[in-house]
């Protein structure tokens, strides 16, 4: 969504609702990490390597959770450790999420 879409839902009583709000940089939005409070704090870099490729440094291990606007298949998007071991990437509608990434350096290629 855009800065200016409008999204309008219903709450009921006492009930909330949570957004997560991170900019697309270098063709990726980092989101952060299921398993902490403040997933974003998961993430302590982030550094693209040339166009289409992004290091993570990664705080906890934890699920995490990107957007890549331009990508919509799995096999688009590789994710690695800097040993060359391949990661599991998933697609839950329009996000990519890595299961249980360890904590550490990650290499995402998309």
């Amino acid at each position: 969504m855009d800065a200016v879409t409008k999204e309008n839902f219903p709450l009921d009583n006492f009930c909330a609702r949570y957004f997560m709000l991170a900019p697309v940089q270098w063709g990726i939005a980092i989101l952060g990490a299921d398993e902490v409070y403040n997933g974003t704090k998961a993430i302590t870099a982030v550094e693209p390597i040339g166009e289409r490729a992004v290091f993570l440094e990664v705080a906890y291990e934890s699920t995490l959770r990107f957007y890549i606007p331009q990508s919509n298949t799995p096999a688009t998007v590789q994710a690695t450790l800097l040993d060359g071991k391949s990661l599991p990437v998933r697609f839950e509608r329009n996000l990519s999420l890595i299961p249980n990434a360890p904590k550490g350096h990650i290499i995402l290629h998309y």
